[in-house]
């Protein structure tokens, strides 16, 4: 049975490469590239991949056989549950931030309706007590917050819709 050591070898004297020219394509140093091929260390995942594109091979052709396509596995099934987590985080992030903009735009629907009573009716019946009136201002500003908090939930729902998938 075969080892990756001997396979790396096997593939770089086919292209006729220097340990120390494959060693600069991927970005290690040559000493690394001794104890892959001596089999005294194994190269990880990003190391793997680079050896797959650099000699054009397939993924399986290193990880073939025994403990290597096992740590390979393992590696694979970590990286899978590290991104699932990102995803939950984003997903929940953004289910947070819809409720938050929804009730934003319920209190801030409220808030202009009363601004916008107070506003644009005539004041029958109420004293006068300075002649400066701020209603129409908060009218605006609530009705301007409620359309803002209105856009960040839509935003949040296509959101929640990609990373539901």
């Amino acid at each position: 049975m075969e080892g990756i050591g001997e396979k790396i070898k096997e593939l770089r004297k086919s292209k006729n490469v220097s340990q120390e020219e494959l060693a600069f394509a991927l970005k290690v140093s040559r000493q690394t590239i001794n104890k892959w091929e001596a089999n005294a260390m194994q190269p990880n995942m990003e190391s793997i991949t680079a050896l797959c594109k650099y000699f054009e091979v397939k993924y399986e052709f290193f990880v073939s056989d025994g403990k290597v396509a096992e740590e390979a596995a393992a590696a694979e099934d970590n990286g899978g549950e590290v991104q699932a987590k990102g995803k939950d985080k984003r997903f929940i992030i953004c289910l947070s931030l819809l409720i938050v903009c929804s009730v934003a735009f319920v209190l801030c629907l409220a808030l202009s309706f009363n601004y916008g009573i107070l506003a644009f009716s005539p004041n029958t019946g109420y004293v006068v007590v300075s002649n400066y009136d701020n209603s129409k201002i908060a009218f605006a500003i609530s009705l301007v917050g409620g359309l803002i908090s209105l856009g960040v939930s839509i935003i949040a729902i296509f959101l929640l819709k990609k990373f539901k998938k």
